[in-house]
């Protein structure tokens, strides 16, 4: 097959520097015995041409999976209608296949077979419109490997092994077997989004061997931020995630390997893995339904000490021979900078696991990259499909595509009524980034749970606003941490439902673009006539119709308050330890000192548009918190001695950048993917 000349490497954007080289592939599923025995579940995809396997060993690209690594399609599977709406109930599926359906368990058929008759650049464009990341790589000449991960799908073993370590672990006894396949080069890539790609972290972390380049998405440096970020447990994250596990393990079956057509292989796997011999709470097993709201509630307590316990972070022997603690999970930077791995992060501005995506591209040494663009958790709409094969084709086959000459941060700007910008530079936030300070006025103009956003300090010496915490107060199932698991915008529709029981401060139509990129921080003085508690902020753009597009939050439990020295690099931002030894007592009506560092954005308010910082006491369908009664009342400072700032990160106008201006960058992301906030009318104004 022959391809266009005309090469063009950019982020998003790649062709002319290799081509499609095969018209379908053949799938095999088999067991592989890891270092202590247990029997893990793979499916190995090989691309053909003409039926024939391609006659030279290939780089192969690794997928881990705890979301079953092939399964029959059932009638309600949740799924269908989002990734397998070609295909009919009973059919195999698998995040591989979305442009082919396995006919015969192993035979690949593209749902338009004339797309394959064409030339190939017409097939290429087609795989770009249709299959999945995997299948596009795949016919660019790789192997695809997905496994269930170890107690997982089809795969053998206990449900306490299912830590990070051992998965990491797992992954380098399978690099092992790969590379001496005779289908197989020598290296090995892994690609995968959330808990997928955060099993790369953990084989970098583990420094599993000819691994040469990982492509984590959605998933940060640090697993316990996103579950309890601020302190505060992420219930929208886990009942959701608790749920999908249950469907998987308890409805929607894994598929079986080849020799196992009878069941009776799964059958002796199921049958071990329900043996939970540490720990009944466990954070990976899987509550009934009866149970999973007890569980919420007891590990909403929990500490970081207490989940890097139950997540076997401690007294482990590590990488290096030594015994100790592991930093974080999945990663850590000590041993996987002792690597070679080269390392791509690609997250979102409103997904969960945006935090920490920036700390690992400051901590990581290895050759790397990241991009941060304007989606979601599930709505990337393939963004890493053409990356992908880019990253691939530089670390697994040598190809000289320039993506390593080209900026290490790949960054969008958004505005509420203009094209998207994609800027290159060498860190995130970018190097000139500056900070402008808001404060919070309490003018409020006869509104007691109204203040002003003012870039002048306010002229009273004892002001202050307060509000009745209402545990009933919720974002809604749409924001950050429940719209992970929808294919969908994000949005604070329910938020302005409650305007009445929260604060909101408010700015005057601004005078000048202002153009925030990196994390805002939030610091203030807060009282609370009861022993514990946790504040809430969100930060919005309103318009001057008073539509509301949400750009960034961030939230705190007050018993860590504390800001402490990071264990990593921290982009000197306010950091919480989230530990026992740094837990602070919350005495009622005594004043306690806040700061927050708000998620990553990167957003344009135009002048006119107004900002609008709320703060809450409760975010019921998010975070959980525990009823007090009465209801406790809540008081922040915000006067000329007890000053309430927020300070933004923002790039000047008329000032020189240190980001470039990638042209060409994501040309063709559709609507969908680059407008991931929907405004919601607001009456606040």
């Amino acid at each position: 097959m022959t391809m266009s000349t005309k090469k063009i490497s950019v982020p998003g954007r790649y062709q002319g520097y290799s081509n499609v080289v095969a018209d379908g592939y053949n799938k095999v599923a088999v067991y592989v015995p890891v270092r202590d025995g247990t029997k893990l579940a793979l499916d190995i995809y090989r691309p053909t041409n003409d039926g024939e396997y391609l006659d030279q060993p290939l780089p192969t690209v690794f997928v881990s999976t705890g979301y079953r690594r092939s399964f029959i399609l059932k009638e309600d599977e949740d799924l269908k209608e989002s990734y397998f709406p070609q295909f009919e109930y009973g059919d195999i599926v698998s995040f591989v296949t979305q442009a082919a359906r396995l006919i015969d368990r192993h035979t690949a058929q593209w749902f338009d077979s004339s797309a394959v008759q064409k030339e190939p650049e017409h097939f290429r464009n087609w795989l770009i419109e249709n299959a999945s990341t995997l299948e596009f790589i795949m016919m660019h000449g790789y192997n695809i490997v997905v496994v269930d991960n170890r107690s997982t799908g089809a795969s053998f073993g206990k449900t306490d092994e299912l830590d990070h370590q051992t998965q990491g672990m797992d992954l380098s006894d399978l690099f092992e077997w790969t590379v001496k396949q005779d289908w197989s080069t020598d290296s090995i890539g892994m690609e995968g989004a959330s808990w997928v790609g955060l099993v790369q972290n953990a084989a970098i972390s583990c420094q599993a061997k000819h691994l040469k380049a990982v492509m984590p998405c959605v998933a940060g440096e640090d697993t316990f931020t996103p579950m309890y970020p601020g302190g505060l447990y992420n219930v929208g994250l886990m009942r959701g995630w608790y749920t999908l596990r249950d469907k998987h393990e308890r409805g929607y079956e894994a598929d079986v390997v080849d020799e196992d057509l009878d069941r009776k292989i799964m059958e002796a796997a199921l049958a071990e893995r329900q043996v939970i011999t540490n720990d009944p709470h466990w954070v990976l097993a899987i509550p009934t339904e009866d149970e999973l709201e007890d569980l919420l509630e007891e590990n909403a307590s929990w500490s970081r000490d207490r989940y890097g316990e139950n997540s076997r972070y401690y007294d482990r022997i590590l990488p290096d021979g030594t015994r100790g603690d592991w930093i974080m999970g999945h990663m850590d930077p000590r041993f996987a900078n002792q690597t070679e791995t080269a390392y791509y992060g690609m997250g979102g501005y409103w997904d969960l696991c945006s935090y920490t995506m920036a700390m690992a591209q400051a901590d990581l040494t290895v050759p790397k990259k990241m991009l941060l663009g304007p989606w979601n958790h599930a709505n990337r709409h393939r963004t890493e499909l053409e990356e992908g094969l880019r990253w691939f084709d530089y670390h697994l086959k040598g190809i000289d595509n320039g993506i390593m000459e080209q900026p290490s941060v790949t960054f969008s700007t958004s505005h509420p009524s203009k094209s998207l910008k994609w800027y290159g530079a060498d860190q995130f936030p970018p190097s000139d980034v500056s900070w402008q300070t808001f404060y919070v006025s309490p003018e409020n103009k006869g509104d007691p749970l109204r203040g002003v956003l003012t870039e002048n300090i306010p002229n009273v010496d004892d002001g202050s606003l307060s509000f009745t915490v209402d545990y009933n107060t919720t974002t809604g199932l749409a924001n950050r941490h429940w719209g992970y698991m929808l294919d969908t915008y994000l949005n604070l529709d329910e938020l302005e439902k409650y305007r009445d029981r929260v604060l909101t401060l408010l700015s005057d139509p601004l005078t000048e673009d202002l153009e925030i990129t990196g994390y805002p921080v939030l610091k203030f003085q807060l009282a609370i006539n009861c022993d514990q508690g946790g504040v809430f902020a969100q930060l919005q753009n309103i318009t001057p119709d008073g539509s509301a597009y949400p750009l960034t939050e961030g939230q705190l439990n007050l018993r860590d308050r504390k800001v402490s020295e990071p264990p990593f690099n921290y982009l000197d931002l306010p950091y919480h330890s989230i530990r026992e030894k740094d837990q602070l007592e919350v005495t009622p009506n005594e004043t306690m000192d806040i700061e927050i560092a708000l998620c990553p954005t990167s957003w344009i308010v135009p002048t006119g548009h107004r900002l609008c910082l709320t703060i809450m006491g409760a975010d019921k369908d998010n975070s959980f918190l525990k009823t007090q009664t009465p209801q406790p009342v809540m008081t922040v400072f915000c006067n000329s001695v007890q000053k309430m700032t927020l300070d933004l990160p923002v790039i000047r106008a008329g000032e020189e950048r240190s980001a470039v201006l990638l042209e060409g960058a994501y040309p063709d992301l559709p609507e969908t993917a680059t407008k991931a906030i929907l405004p919601s009318k607001t009456s606040i104004l």
